[in-house]
């Protein structure tokens, strides 16, 4: 399976959507492996100005087939929203975007606590843009998080997985001062939700698999940048 890997080098704004456009007429697939909606990918073509924060920006070509892979943070609200923007602009997506079943999902105490985070670090804050990516990825090593295949339950259950998870974000909220969420809102929330996702849900470790013995042409799309890393890059 060839494979092309799009990082950035910096701290992001390395004009990657821009080399991911350049080069995807020559591939078959596009992966976004990692981060969520704090990216901002922006691609400009005949049709117009497009601006990418989770779906792949290859998915403009109508026969790729566009991944959103089990390592991202996905707020399906910001999905939704974005997700509309291309179906109102003709853009066709039915049966090319798939997303990881095994991906963490963005609640909104996630959104919450990382602005009252960057409020507490006042002139030392880390410039953060508000989207819930650090605590959505501290909810997912510390196993409170939910993950989008949660959306595959049932209503009940969907219900019982948002309210948890929202509980336990609350603690952390209350911490600051703040008021917490209201749990019967943000489930109902994720509930009306359900359904928009759900047919989007595949297993993409074994579709790529699956494509690697087919020797098919993938692009992976990197998000931020490597001295945004807590590893490799600037720290904290």
């Amino acid at each position: 399976m060839p494979a092309t890997v799009i990082l950035g080098g910096q701290w992001g704004d390395e004009s990657k959507a821009k080399v991911v456009d350049f080069l995807m007429s020559s591939h078959e697939a596009v992966i976004r492996f990692q981060g969520g909606a704090n990216a901002g990918h922006t691609v400009v073509n005949d049709d117009g100005t497009f601006k990418f924060h989770q779906i792949p920006s290859g998915i403009l070509y109508p026969d790729v087939t566009a991944v959103m892979g089990n390592g991202m943070v996905i707020d399906p609200f910001a999905f939704r929203d974005e997700l509309g923007e291309l179906l109102n602009r003709s853009i066709d997506v039915a049966g090319r975007l798939l997303l990881s079943s095994a991906a963490q999902v963005v609640m909104p105490h996630h959104k919450f606590i990382d602005s009252l985070m960057e409020g507490e670090l006042k002139k030392n804050h880390i410039g953060s843009t508000g989207k819930g990516i650090g605590p959505a990825y501290s909810s997912k090593h510390s196993r409170r998080g939910m993950r989008m295949s949660d959306f595959l339950l049932s209503k009940e259950d969907l219900h019982e997985v948002v309210t948890r998870a929202t509980e336990w974000g609350n603690r952390d909220i209350e911490l600051f001062g703040a008021p917490p969420l209201s749990t019967k809102k943000v489930a109902a929330d994720f509930v009306n939700i359900q359904e928009l996702l759900s047919p989007m849900f595949t297993d993409t470790q074994e579709l790529v698999t699956r494509w690697k013995q087919e020797g098919k042409n993938i692009m992976l799309e990197g998000a931020q940048g490597t001295l945004l890393d807590i590893d490799h890059g600037t720290y904290p």
